[in-house]
């Protein structure tokens, strides 16, 4: 199961990706406009903005031991500043997963908080220097922190362990691994891809695949390959851009966009 959601998640990236040639020219002053387009995006283009987004979609542990059902719930909110070709993000969401290693008969539970800090370049207009373009793909790279909760059961249902609960909890073993109110802190290195489409100048859709490479063996409660544990997430969002090139005309009639 595992290796098939991996298989899928990767097939979305590969299958937006032919999307960055469709509609490249419909920005050029001298191309043909079709029904789709706005007329002003070439001549006034948004070159800086806060952006503000949300996405969900599902979750899974790459690396670990789990053979059975390991993928859940993702949901991440943003908060960026872009700019024709580069731009930062802060994203905080949260993930709940469980899964089964069915050769010892064992299941975990999961639950993670993650924070992190991306850097996105915007392949696109930066390659093809003609803005702004209705398709992008933006590799990106980041570190972050994993707030993790992790609770392992043996083969008869029972807690084997607990990780990131408090020490005043029944289970014997959780002192050793004990967190915050939110769970115990493991760094990630964080690299990814996110195919966009633009709706409007100021709004646009996107397509994220993001793994994150924990500094910890223990996501899944399980350590039986001796291997780091990584999270993959494949994610389907809504962004706003807030102009920040907005000044306002001569005649006070109006604001237009710097080029």
């Amino acid at each position: 199961m595992k290796k098939l959601i991996i298989s899928i998640n990767l097939l979305f990236v590969l299958l937006m990706t032919p999307l960055i040639f469709m509609g490249q020219g419909v920005y050029r002053k001298t191309a043909a406009q079709p029904k789709y387009a706005y007329p002003n995006w070439d001549a006034k283009p948004i070159q800086k903005a806060f952006v503000l987004s949300l996405d969900g979609g599902n979750s899974t542990i790459i690396g670990g031991d789990t053979d059975e059902n390991n993928f859940g719930l993702s949901i991440h909110g943003g908060l960026g500043y872009y700019t024709m070709f580069w731009g930062f993000k802060f994203k905080l969401g949260y993930e709940k997963l469980g899964g089964r290693y069915t050769a010892n008969n064992e299941s975990f539970e999961a639950k993670f908080v993650d924070s992190s800090v991306q850097f996105h370049i915007n392949a696109v207009d930066l390659i093809m220097d003609q803005l702004p373009h209705r398709f992008n793909v933006c590799p990106h790279v980041g570190i972050g922190i994993i707030h993790q909760k992790t609770i392992l059961y043996d083969a008869d249902g029972n807690i084997a362990h607990k990780w990131g609960y408090s020490a005043s909890s029944t289970d014997n073993n959780t002192n050793s691994s004990k967190g915050s109110f939110i769970g115990r802190k493991i760094f990630s290195a964080q690299f990814g891809i996110e195919a966009n489409y633009l709706i409007t100048p100021e709004v646009f859709v996107y397509l994220d695949y993001s793994f994150r490479h924990a500094d910890t063996k223990y996501l899944d409660g399980m350590c039986f390959n001796n291997k780091n544990d990584m999270v993959s997430t494949i994610n389907l969002g809504i962004a706003y851009k807030i102009d920040l090139n907005q000044k306002k005309s001569k005649n006070n009639t109006g604001y237009y966009r710097r080029r």
